[in-house]
C-alpha cells in the first residue's frame, strides 16, 4: 500500500491528481471527522441524516436492546471501504469491472464498499445507472463524481471563520485549477473584487492584475466585477494581454488569450488613465470584456471578498452553450456563499 504524502514523487499527472485530492480529503478527516463525512455523503449523494449507510467516527449508546440480552453501553465503528479510480479522459469498462472484481471478492467488506469513479467531465447518466447495475450484483455500491464536486462539497462544509479550512482548500482549488482538473472554462465565473476601481473596470470592460498571478481565463469564460457585498458586472472574457504603460505608451505587449484589436489598446490606456491611483509600469495582465451586462449577484456569506473566487455555473443549472445573456437572466438576484 503507497501511502499519501505531501512530498510526492509521482510523475503520472492521474496518480498526482489523486494523491492531492487523498491529501486534502485526510486533512479535512483529521480537522472535522463530521465534516469529512458531510463532504462523503454528498459525492456519494447519501442523504444526510443516513447513518446508516455511511458513518465516520464512533458512537456511544447504552442500555440498548440486542436479541438475548440489554448491555450497559457499548461504543460502535461502522464499517466502510471507498475504493477510487481516478481517470483524467473517459472512465475505462474494463477496468471498473476489474475493481468491482476485486471489492466484491472481499466477502466480509462488500455490503459496506463503494467504487467512487473520480474523473474531470461529469460521467453520463446511463453509463452511472449502467455501472451501478453491475456494482449492485455484486453487492457493491458505484457512484461518479468529479474534482470540481469535491471542491464545492469541500467549500459548503467550510465556514467564513475556519481559517485553516478554507486556506488550504484555496491552495486545492489553484492546485486543481493551475492543472487542468476543474473542467471546461464555460462553467466557470471568476469574481474580482473592484472596491474603486469598479466605475473605471465596468465603463472600459477590463480588470488588471499584475502578471506573475495565475491566469484565470485558462479556467474560466466568464468575469465578474465585485464590490460591497454583491457582484454588479458580469462579461465575457474576449482577449486577455501582457503590457505595461510608461508615459501613456503600451510597451511590451504579449497577447494570451484572443486578438488584440487597436480598439482594445486604445481602452487600455484610457483605462489606466482613469486608474491612475495604480501602478502599471511594472507588467500587468489586462482582461478584456467586449460584451458585458449589469447584474444584482448577491455575496450572501458574512464579510466581504479580499481575493478572486470561483463560482460553478453549474450549481445554477446553467448549461455548456449558454450566452452571457442566459447566464445573466439565470444569476440575477441570486445568492452565493
Amino acid at each position: 500500500m503507497s501511502a499519501i504524502s505531501m512530498f510526492q514523487e509521482y510523475s503520472q499527472k492521474e496518480n498526482h491528481a489523486t494523491n492531492n485530492t487523498l491529501l486534502i480529503l485526510s486533512l479535512l478527516a483529521k480537522h472535522s471527522p463530521i465534516r469529512f463525512e458531510q463532504v462523503l455523503k454528498s459525492i456519494l449523494l447519501i442523504d444526510l441524516d443516513d447513518d446508516k449507510t455511511l458513518k465516520v467516527g464512533l458512537s456511544f449508546a447504552q442500555q440498548v436492546k440486542e436479541q438475548a440480552s440489554i448491555p450497559d453501553a457499548y461504543i460502535q465503528q461502522l464499517p466502510f471501504n471507498l475504493y477510487i479510480e481516478t481517470k483524467l479522459g473517459e472512465q475505462s469498462e474494463e477496468q471498473v469491472q476489474r475493481h468491482l472484481q476485486s471489492i466484491a471478492a472481499k466477502s466480509e467488506f462488500s455490503l459496506h464498499s463503494w467504487l467512487l469513479s473520480l474523473t474531470i467531465a461529469p460521467m453520463s447518466q446511463d453509463k452511472i445507472i449502467y455501472y451501478k447495475t453491475i456494482a449492485s450484483e455484486k453487492s457493491v455500491c458505484f457512484a461518479a463524481t468529479t474534482f470540481a464536486d469535491i471542491l464545492n462539497a469541500m467549500k459548503d462544509v467550510c465556514r467564513d471563520h475556519d481559517d485553516y479550512l478554507n486556506e488550504i482548500i484555496g491552495e486545492y482549488e489553484s492546485c486543481m485549477r493551475v492543472q487542468g482538473l476543474l473542467g471546461e472554462r464555460w462553467r466557470w465565473l471568476v469574481v474580482f473584487p473592484c472596491g474603486t476601481s469598479l466605475e473605471a473596470n465596468q465603463k472600459f470592460g477590463i480588470y488588471s492584475e499584475p502578471t506573475e498571478r495565475n491566469q484565470k481565463w485558462k479556467s474560466s469564460k466568464f468575469l465578474g466585477l465585485y464590490t460591497n457585498k454583491k457582484v454588479h458586472y458580469i462579461g465575457v472574457i474576449s482577449t486577455v494581454v501582457q503590457a505595461k504603460v510608461i508615459n501613456n505608451v503600451l510597451l511590451d505587449i504579449k497577447v494570451e488569450y484572443g486578438q488584440i484589436e487597436k480598439t482594445h489598446e486604445e481602452r487600455i490606456l484610457n483605462f489606466v488613465r482613469t486608474a491612475n491611483y495604480y501602478e502599471f509600469t511594472n507588467s500587468t495582465r489586462f482582461y478584456l470584456m467586449d460584451e458585458k451586462s449589469p447584474i444584482n449577484f448577491i455575496k450572501s456569506s458574512k464579510g466581504g471578498s479580499q481575493q478572486h473566487r470561483y463560482i460553478d455555473l453549474c450549481e445554477y443549472g446553467i448549461k455548456k452553450d449558454a450566452d452571457l445573456k442566459q447566464v445573466v437572466a439565470v444569476l440575477e438576484g441570486k445568492e452565493y456563499l
